[in-house]
């Protein structure tokens, strides 16, 4: 049966999976809680996640895309950058619905019907600004601005763990092939100034697909990829995914292995040519 699955990472920190296994996260303060990401709109997140405390919770989108955003209209309020707003508005139900039929047919991705997926509507939408602190109680979020993946991709720097919560603007398969997403030239000065300005205050990063808590140096590892992609010396292997609607596209990865890469680095960008 199609539900909501769970993992206690510590630190008041919960991951939670649904259809598509991508990864949102509830932060728990001393007085409010905040939950990153709503997953693809399958099922009732707003539902599920009050399950699990009893505080105020405040939603925050890494970005807007449907497999992240998707569950945005199981709530009256959420926080997202503006300048995924036009990109989140493409999250219809009919394209959460083709979405999930997707998950059915080649991932064998749950037993759910289309009782299970909200319609599109009108809710309010707060901006993110950059560097915003969000004040749980005893822990704050900080807000990352991380364009590349799309441009108002953004991270969220907790206090008290000192995990930085990525959303996929930093990936083991980072996609920078969309139409929405930056140059590689944005992105690269993106992770650039990352480490310049906040590499000292980061313990671990966690992702949201394929893994959850991965070391640091997922930073550097797509700079590297960024700097020889560009330079025109990475190893150019054809792109290949399970995902049908990734097919046929002129797309390469930037390191052997995709996802999980021959030389046994985490991370690695996949992006047209």
């Amino acid at each position: 049966m199609s539900t909501f699955r769970t993992k206690d990472l510590g630190d008041r920190i919960t991951r939670i999976e649904g259809p598509g296994a991508v990864g949102m996260y509830l932060i728990e303060g001393d007085t409010k809680a905040v939950l990153l990401d709503t997953g693809v709109g399958i099922l009732d997140i707003n539902e599920f996640v009050h399950t699990l405390t009893d505080k105020p919770i405040e939603v925050y989108m890494t970005h807007g895309h449907l497999d992240h955003a998707g569950g945005m209209y199981r709530f009256d309020e959420v926080h997202m950058s503006h300048k995924d707003l036009e990109l989140a508005s493409t999250n219809t139900k009919a394209a959460r619905l083709d979405y999930g039929e997707i998950l059915k047919k080649f991932f064998m991705d749950g037993d759910w019907t289309e009782d299970d997926v909200c319609d599109q509507r009108e809710i309010r939408v707060i901006d993110i600004a950059d560097d915003e602190v969000i004040d749980l109680g005893g822990r704050t979020l900080t807000v990352v601005p991380m364009p590349g993946h799309t441009a108002g991709s953004v991270a969220f720097l907790d206090s008290i763990s000192g995990k930085l919560f990525v959303g996929d603007a930093c990936n083991n398969s980072t996609f920078m092939f969309p139409e929405e997403s930056t140059s590689l030239e944005v992105y690269l000065e993106t992770l650039r100034r990352f480490k310049k300005d906040w590499d000292d205050k980061v313990t671990d990063i966690v992702i949201c697909h394929d893994y959850d808590v991965v070391p640091r140096d997922l930073i550097d590892n797509l700079i590297e990829c960024c700097e020889e992609i560009l330079a025109g010396t990475d190893d150019k292997e054809p792109f290949v995914h399970p995902n049908p609607i990734f097919a046929n596209q002129p797309v390469r990865w930037a390191k052997r292995g995709g996802p999980d890469r021959k030389d046994g680095k985490l991370g690695n960008i996949a992006y047209r040519y």
